[in-house]
């Protein structure tokens, strides 16, 4: 036997042998990483109730745009056509959705709102007609016509908007943000364009 060719042929083995181990290594480092990734990896659900115009998913934490969509036309169907005898059937499925920092405060609002509509014997509805989500800002815009009718005053119309941001909490919806305004959707866009127009008019009132 040639003692030469078999100290270099056991060579050879004793590095494959080596490399094959940290091979072996690497292989299990990379496996325990995809299992720990797989088992800390948001759960996303798929849905597509009725109001929504394509498939939405949900998450733990987040949700697609067209779920908050949905969400938001729900909710400006809800708050534009309250009155006192429905009150309390928005206000037990409203509230569920509300942080407790919020909570209390847009309940005192609402049934003042309600109470008064009572009293003044008023009526009113809300008619969507647009729906807008802005990415930047993650907010919902609902926007349509608002009508308010008293006994003996012709029916009035004007622009509403109700604006929402809504956020996820293990899988379940949190309105994190409601405002309601006589105008169209104040998207990042469209409050810049109110502020040069408000800026140019202050000049030229100084000129």
């Amino acid at each position: 036997m040639d003692l030469r060719n078999w100290k270099q042929h056991y060579r050879s083995l004793k590095t494959e042998a080596g490399l094959s181990r940290i091979a072996l290594a690497g292989s299990g480092l990379a496996l325990a990483v995809l299992a720990f990734m797989a088992l800390n990896q948001e759960k996303i659900v798929v849905i597509q109730p009725w109001t929504l115009q394509r498939a939405g998913w949900v998450g733990q934490e987040s949700a697609s745009q067209s779920y908050k969509e949905a969400w938001g036309l729900a909710l400006a169907q809800m708050l534009g056509n309250v009155n006192a005898g429905n009150l309390k059937f928005i206000s037990e499925r409203l509230g569920p959705l509300l942080p407790l920092e919020i909570y209390q405060d847009y309940m005192t609002t609402l049934t003042a709102q309600a109470a008064q509509l009572e009293e003044n014997r008023i009526t009113t509805r809300f008619e969507p007609s647009r729906i807008v989500y802005e990415k930047s800002s993650d907010k919902v815009f609902v926007y349509g016509k608002y009508y308010t009718k008293s006994p003996g005053i012709k029916e009035q119309k004007s622009e509403r908007t109700y604006e929402f941001v809504i956020g996820m909490d293990a899988y379940l919806p949190q309105v994190l943000s409601i405002d309601t305004y006589e105008d169209e959707p104040r998207t990042e866009r469209r409050l810049e364009m109110l502020r040069r127009r408000a800026e140019n008019a202050k000049d030229h009132k100084k000129d």
